[in-house]
């Protein structure tokens, strides 16, 4: 039995087509693979400009907490002088007391 040229020929480049269209399919999977991953990144993305954004307009400005601050420093010097005062008056009654 002689196999004749053309089809010999014929099936080689249906065999080579065959594999070629196989090879672009797997590509073409893993190219939707890394389009789905980057979508996905994209999006969280997207989330963290918006959080940071967010953040961003609810932060303190600089002058605010250094009022902030202030305030602080001004009413750690209250309690300090209320404990101050509160001690001179249990030592003025004390000493009515003898």
């Amino acid at each position: 039995m002689r196999i004749r040229w053309p089809f010999l020929l014929v099936f080689l480049l249906t065999l080579c087509s065959g594999v070629v269209l196989w090879l672009q399919r797997q590509y073409n999977d893993t190219l939707r693979g890394e389009v789905a991953l980057l979508q996905t990144q994209h999006q969280e993305l997207l989330r963290l400009r918006n959080e940071h954004a967010r953040l961003a307009a609810a932060r303190v400005s600089p002058e605010r907490l250094a009022a902030i601050r202030s305030d602080h420093a001004a009413t750690e010097r209250l309690h300090a002088e209320i404990d101050r005062l509160s001690q001179k008056v249990r030592e003025i009654e004390r000493d009515e007391g003898r």
